[in-house]
């Protein structure tokens, strides 16, 4: 992959060819890579894998980041209050949130709970 970062637009453009390569299924994780690691970072492309995978990083004690850009993304309520460290754009956080200013996206992401403490 190659990561392209424009500072003066705010923005970065991430490359990669995922040919040949097949989806992580969820009971292909083992719970043993999660607790090994120091950190565990997930993104939207395998929901159903970053969800079991963030579900594990929990139960062993592992910060989660994640870098999410749909908002559609199947599992997101049970996900969101899993994430410790979040990564997402301006339209997604205020697609989430319902709220226009930045200052007011915040915390309903530092809440716990799901989309029903928003």
């Amino acid at each position: 992959a190659v990561v392209i970062v424009d500072s003066a637009a705010g923005s970065r453009t991430i490359l990669y060819d995922s040919s040949g390569v097949r989806d992580l299924e969820p009971g292909e994780i083992d719970p043993a890579w999660a607790a090994a690691s120091r950190v565990v970072f997930i993104d939207h492309n395998t929901p159903r894998a970053a969800l079991q995978a963030a579900r594990l990083a929990r139960a062993a004690g592992v910060p989660l980041v994640a870098d999410l850009e749909k908002p559609a993304m199947p599992g997101l309520a049970e996900l969101l209050p899993l994430i410790d460290h979040l990564i997402v754009a301006a339209p997604f956080a205020r697609q989430i949130t319902g709220r226009e200013r930045a200052d007011e996206m915040l915390p309903p992401f530092q809440r716990r709970g799901g989309p029903s403490a928003w």
